[in-house]
Formats: structure tokens, C-alpha cells, sequence
């Protein structure tokens, strides 16, 4: 278990704001927020790259203070990956494990087992530059492996891949995940946060603003900034609909219909943009401008037509819903 206790750091302009969380074994936490808003910091508060101003942070119940990175038990991905361009792809793996004076034999067999299991047995003697996109971030994810951590702490591993070797990338960390490892992950990807986390922990300015099960956080998203960011682009009270509480809506989940269908508002259409496959429109209603995506099988609604935007319930999500009497395992103290 990962506990952080009421801590606090500050770097330059950016202040990370007594901040308390327990991340438990063998989870698989995505954490998602903002360019700017924490997340790194907090990664490499875990791996010792920082220490924080005040508050304690402890693993399996040991205070990390004065623990240096290396006798953390703890293997971390970057965004770039991070690679010695000096080193061949073997020394790259094998860094770790000389660091922690692992004999040579032991080091070389461990180096070929993962080597072969992530598929790039064939490059060991290649050095990084001579490396695709996928093959870098392998050859990074086992140099993080090869010191057996029992924490895995991935920096958006998979943003400059194209799609095809990022779905095997995430098959790889599934994979990893199964076997028990603790696998935390910065993401800017909903996709990825939904595949891989069992929990998800979404932060911003520094404090953990919402945590929970991929169904409890994209259900019911705390606050408006909190439904933007997950995607929602419509957000209106709820009164309008029959519901006591704010809501937001995905504009791919409004219906629009010439005539009055089902449940939802009357609209004029302002103005509709055609993206690829997709018309866009923006839509004036009683509970404000709507959004609505659609299909050309769908309809075609110009400027100025009176139309029916149907909402179903079930596509409706309340704000600020508590995780259903749960407690959460992040909490963000006051700054």
C-alpha cells in the first residue's frame, strides 16, 4: 500500500496542496487531470525524485523519508521513455540491475527473458535512435521491470504512439497488471483510464478533486470543470428534465427529431459544421446552447429549424453524486 499523509511540495510556480491518498496493492490507479495540474509531481513524490515539504509518505507502512529511489522497490516509464542513447538496448536494461549489483549472469538472463517476452529479443545490441516509437517504449518498460519492482509508475507511456502499438502496449500493461503488479498511470487519454484503471483520480491546481471506479467517476462527475474535461460537452440544470440536480450530457447521446419524441426539449438549430462522418450542431433551448453529434442517416437540420432534441434518462449524468456511500482512497485537504 501507497499512503500519502497531508503532503505538501512546492516547485517554482506550482504547489501540490496537502494532499492525502492510499493507493492499495495490486490496483491499478489511472490518474488524469490537466496539463500543469500534479500529476507527474506525484508520481515522482512515490519514486523519491522528490522530497515533500511537509507530510509523510509511506510504502507497506514504512516512512519513504531519506529512502533514496533505488531501495524504493519502484520501476518508472516516462513519456520519452528516457533511454541512454550511449547504451545499447541490453545496457539499457540491464542499468538497473547492475545499480542494484545484481550478478552479470543473473543480469543477463533476466535482460533475454523480458527481452523475448516484450518482443524485442532480435535488438538488443541496437542502441535507442535506431529504435521505432514502440520498440523504445518496450525496451523502456523492461529496464523499469528488471529490477523486480513491486510498483510500477508510468508518465503517459503510450502519447507518441500511433494506435495500432498503443493497443499493444496496453495489452503488454493488462498483462502486467493480471499478475499483481501495482501499476500506476499518468494518462490524458479517457480510452486509457477506462481500459486499464480500476480506480481513477482526476486533479487539478494541485488537490485530488474526485476519485473512484471508471463507473462511479465518469457517471458522475463532481463538478463542471470535472465533466468537461471527461468529455461532456453539455451541461445544463437539470429542472428542465425532471431532476433536482445539475447535468451533463454528451452531445453523441442527444436524438434530435423533427416533431416532439420522448423525453427532452425544443430547440431552433443556430448552426451545424460537418466533421468527416459527423454532423456537429449547436442547438438554443430552454436550458441553454446544446451540442448534439450525429449521423447524416441521422437527419439534416439546417440553420433556423425548429427541432425536438430528446434526452434519454439514461444517458443523463447527475453532478456531484457521492460515490454511493463508499469511501474514497484519495482525499484532498484544504490548501
Amino acid at each position: 500500500m501507497i499512503e500519502f499523509d497531508n503532503v505538501s511540495l512546492s516547485l517554482g510556480d506550482f504547489s501540490l496542496k496537502n494532499c492525502s491518498l492510499k493507493i492499495d496493492k495490486g490496483e491499478f490507479l489511472a490518474i488524469m487531470g490537466p496539463s500543469g495540474a500534479g500529476k507527474t509531481i506525484i508520481l515522482e513524490l512515490i519514486a523519491g525524485l522528490h522530497e515533500p515539504d511537509s507530510g509523510v509518505i509511506r510504502i507497506d507502512g514504512v516512512d519513504m523519508k531519506n529512502i533514496p529511489p533505488e531501495k524504493r522497490g519502484i520501476g518508472i516509464v516516462y513519456q520519452d521513455y528516457a533511454l541512454f542513447p550511449h547504451m545499447t538496448v541490453r545496457e539499457n536494461i540491464c542499468y538497473g540491475m547492475q545499480r542494484q549489483h545484481i550478478p552479470h549472469d543473473e543480469q543477463i538472463k533476466r535482460c533475454r527473458e523480458l527481452a523475448d517476452s516484450f518482443g524485442i529479443g532480435h535488438l538488443l545490441s541496437r542502441r535507442p535512435m535506431t529504435l521505432s516509437g514502440g520498440e523504445a517504449q518496450r525496451a523502456a518498460l523492461c529496464r523499469a521491470l528488471a529490477v523486480k519492482p513491486s510498483i510500477l509508475l508510468l508518465d503517459e507511456p503510450y502519447a507518441a504512439l500511433d494506435n495500432e502499438t498503443r493497443q499493444g502496449c496496453i495489452a503488454d500493461m493488462k498483462k502486467l497488471h493480471k499478475n499483481g503488479l501495482t501499476i500506476i498511470q499518468v494518462t490524458h487519454s479517457l480510452e486509457e483510464a477506462r481500459s486499464l484503471g480500476t480506480r481513477i483520480a482526476l486533479i487539478r491546481d494541485g488537490q485530488v478533486i474526485q476519485t473512484g471506479t471508471s463507473e462511479e467517476v465518469f457517471m458522475h462527475p463532481g463538478d463542471e470543470a470535472t465533466a468537461r474535461f471527461l468529455g461532456f460537452e453539455n451541461i445544463f440544470d437539470g429542472k428542465s428534465i425532471g431532476l433536482d440536480e445539475r447535468v451533463c450530457v454528451r452531445s453523441e447521446d442527444l436524438i434530435l427529431h423533427p416533431k416532439e419524441s420522448g423525453s427532452g426539449l425544443h430547440g431552433t438549430i443556430l448552426s451545424t459544421e460537418i466533421i468527416g462522418a459527423l454532423r456537429i450542431s449547436r442547438i438554443d433551448t430552454e436550458s441553454g446552447i446544446l451540442t448534439a453529434a450525429y449521423g447524416k442517416h441521422e437527419g439534416e437540420y439546417r440553420t433556423g429549424s425548429q427541432i425536438f432534441v430528446e434526452i434519454p434518462l439514461s444517458v443523463v449524468h447527475q453532478l456531484g453524486l457521492k460515490n454511493s456511500g463508499k469511501i474514497m482512497d484519495f482525499q484532498s485537504g484544504a490548501g
